[in-house]
């Protein structure tokens, strides 16, 4: 995990959306804040004994909600990048672009419906204040101009 996380997070801070300080590299080129706040979160839960289910259900709960939304956004690809989309070698027809979204969209809502059957209210307490605080955050930075998001995907 520590090779790939913090390329996003990277991403992220470009964008705006952390304080610039935060993509500091070292002469090594190693992103050392990230690197230490999952160094600090991976230590956190062994020093105080914490369940990792209770982490994992959290972790994947976000998750499931997040691939949703991503599963439904693909839908808008033909018309946020025409271009790329139309040479791209994954082109498929709109049905089939939606079909494929839905279906996407349709198996992270049953993931996620499945985990919560069993969860205690605390676990659902700790995703709305999780999903709380992202938004809240995520408007504050939007609302004060620090986000300037960076074109940053390939053609496939």
């Amino acid at each position: 995990t520590l090779s790939w996380v913090t390329k996003p997070l990277l991403q992220a801070t470009v964008d705006g959306w952390f304080p610039a300080s935060w993509a500091k590299l070292t002469k090594w080129k190693t992103p050392i804040f990230w690197l230490t706040v999952f160094y600090v979160m991976g230590m956190i839960p062994i020093l105080l004994n914490v369940d990792l289910g209770f982490i994992t259900t959290l972790a994947l709960i976000i998750g499931y909600v997040f691939g949703a939304v991503l599963s439904l956004s693909i839908v808008n690809m033909p018309k946020a990048i025409p271009e790329i989309w139309a040479n791209s070698k994954l082109h498929c027809s709109n049905g089939m672009l939606w079909a494929v979204g839905l279906l996407g969209a349709l198996s992270q809502v049953a993931q996620f419906l499945i985990l919560s059957l069993n969860q205690e209210a605390w676990v659902w307490w700790g995703n709305l204040g999780l999903f709380t605080f992202a938004f809240l955050y995520s408007w504050i930075r939007i609302k004060m101009g620090k986000v300037n998001m960076e074109v940053s995907y390939e053609a496939a």
